[in-house]
């Protein structure tokens, strides 16, 4: 009887940690966008820039990390032609952007990189045409294919989102 009432102690007692370490429901969406405007803040006459953003949604039944500067460094990527190449100002900015260093339920932040046209050498690295896509926490965005030329951009592929 004792060892019954052992077991069953047991048996509860593991049902309640396993309980209480639930795994993360939902999903966290990421998009990747792709916008060509003109900026005359980088100098004093208008300058046409392709401003690259990621956009990650909590979706989940938890607090994500956010994309301040630390968090960035460790969950972000940014792959050109399917290679990986974070721009050195996708780590400047700001810290804490929510205050907890996370992206709540059913919110959203944004971060990304901007470049000049031609580019810094985007151009002449990559040619007048090429993809992009962005990486958070190990899950990947859609690829969107850009052209610097016509100044356009469409989802060349999009990728399936795991549980």
């Amino acid at each position: 009887m004792q060892r019954i009432i052992l077991v069953l102690v047991i048996l509860i007692s593991c049902k309640m940690t396993f309980s209480q370490k639930k795994k993360n429901t939902g999903f966290v969406k990421i998009e990747n966008l792709v916008e060509f405007t003109v900026d005359s803040v980088i100098s004093n006459s208008p300058v046409d820039i392709m401003v690259f953003t990621l956009k990650v949604t909590n979706k989940t039944d938890k607090p994500i990390p956010d994309l301040g500067v630390s968090n960035r460094s460790k969950n972000v990527n940014f792959y050109i032609n399917g290679q990986l190449d974070n721009p050195r100002n996708l780590y400047n900015g700001l810290e804490a952007i929510g205050g907890d260093k996370t992206i709540r339920i059913n919110e959203s932040q944004t971060c990304g990189a901007t470049w000049t046209i031609p580019g810094a050498g985007l151009i002449k690295k990559y040619g007048n045409e090429f993809t992009v896509q962005w990486e958070y926490m190990g899950q990947k965005s859609a690829v969107v294919k850009v052209n610097v030329e016509e100044k356009t951009s469409f989802i060349a592929r999009q990728c399936l989102i795991a549980n």
